[in-house]
C-alpha cells in the first residue's frame, strides 16, 4: 500500500485540494478546515495513534502547524514512518491526513468532487 510523503501532500494540495470529512471516535471533522484538521491530529495524538513533534530548526511559532510534524506510534501503522525509498517520513499535517484516510485509520464520510490520488 502506498505511503504518502510531504511531496505527495504538496501535489495533492495543488491539484486536488480537498480532503473532505472524516469520522473518528464518534466525532466528525472537516479536514478542509485547518483548525478542525489540527483538532483531529490532536485527537489522534491523545489516542496514541500519532505523536506530535516540533521541527527544531523551524522559524514558525510552536503553535503554528507548519512547525510541527507527526509520526505514527500505533504498532499497526509504524510502517508509515518510513517512505518507500527508506527515508524517515516526518509527516506534515497534509501528509498525515492523506495517510490516515488512505490506510483506513478513519472512516471517510464525505468525498467531495476530487479524483482519486
Amino acid at each position: 500500500m502506498r505511503i504518502y510523503s510531504n511531496f505527495d501532500a504538496y501535489q495533492y494540495g495543488r491539484h486536488i485540494g480537498v480532503f473532505g470529512k472524516v469520522k473518528y471516535n464518534g466525532e466528525e471533522y472537516d479536514l478542509d478546515n485547518h483548525e478542525q484538521a489540527l483538532r483531529f491530529a490532536i485527537e489522534l495524538s491523545l489516542n496514541d495513534v500519532v505523536k506530535i513533534y516540533k521541527y527544531e530548526d523551524s522559524h514558525n511559532a510552536s503553535n503554528n502547524s507548519y512547525s510541527l510534524y507527526f509520526k505514527m506510534v500505533s504498532e499497526e501503522y509504524l510502517f508509515l514512518n518510513t517512505t518507500n525509498d527508506g527515508k524517515e517520513n516526518r509527516m506534515q499535517i497534509g501528509t498525515l491526513l492523506l495517510n490516515v484516510i488512505n490506510h483506513g485509520i478513519v472512516e471517510k464520510i464525505e468525498v467531495l468532487e476530487a479524483e482519486e490520488f
